[in-house]
């Protein structure tokens, strides 16, 4: 079978920052200059690209039911303040930052697997999907989020930690569902015509939240 999986990571970093904090903007980091994004290169996840063979390194035992595995990443963190109201403290996001891209380090191919140049495309479509979630919620401004509320501020921290992840489990799930759907249609990339529909489809939402090709 030379159908492709995905799977999508994710993480959080939160700092709380007592009393009033400036305002900034929500949106996808892409100074990869950045210590932030340093650290995920060192850690082998490097920013959104064209896939290339060099990108999948060769794992005989990795992912066994598939001959190329692409997996992405999208990474989230975010600043807060806490303040108190009488005996209860609320904390909200006042900065919010998404990166994404592919996890090479999870990335793999077989090494009997030759037909290669065919099989890419559909693994770019799974990279892409991932990107277009990965702008989707980057677009979230801090105030789109809600506060959370305790009797201490690491109590509120965590409420709002805890509303946080369900928002990001809702993200991962239509990720999940897309990236399914797209392997079923199109047969893991066998069923040429339905590659070629997706990958239409795909430009088109790609084009719809500002990624352009790579």
């Amino acid at each position: 079978m030379t159908a492709a999986c995905f799977a999508r990571i994710r993480s959080a970093i939160f700092m709380a920052v007592f009393g009033c904090s400036a305002f900034a903007p929500a949106g996808l980091s892409t100074d990869y200059g950045t210590p932030e994004w340093q650290q995920e290169i060192s850690q082998g996840y490097i920013p959104f690209k064209r896939l290339t063979l060099e990108d999948f390194k060769i794992d005989d035992k990795a992912h066994p039911e598939v001959a190329m595995y692409t997996l992405g990443f999208i990474h989230y963190s975010y600043r807060t303040q806490v303040v108190q109201h009488g005996r209860w403290f609320t904390a909200s996001v006042t900065e919010w930052q998404v990166r994404s891209g592919l996890d090479r380090s999870q990335t793999t191919r077989k090494s009997w697997f030759q037909d290669t140049a065919k099989a890419m495309s559909h693994e770019q479509g799974h990279l892409n999907l991932n990107e277009i979630y990965g702008r989707l919620l980057a677009r979230r401004g801090p105030k789109t989020f809600p506060v959370g509320q305790g009797e201490s501020p690491q109590a509120a921290l965590q409420t709002l930690a805890a509303k946080i992840a369900k928002i990001i489990d809702w993200y991962w799930e239509q990720n999940r569902s897309m990236q399914a759907q797209y392997d079923e249609d199109t047969d893991g990339g066998l069923d040429f015509l339905m590659q070629e529909k997706w990958d239409r489809a795909i430009s088109a939402r790609m084009k719809n939240v500002g990624l352009s090709e790579p």
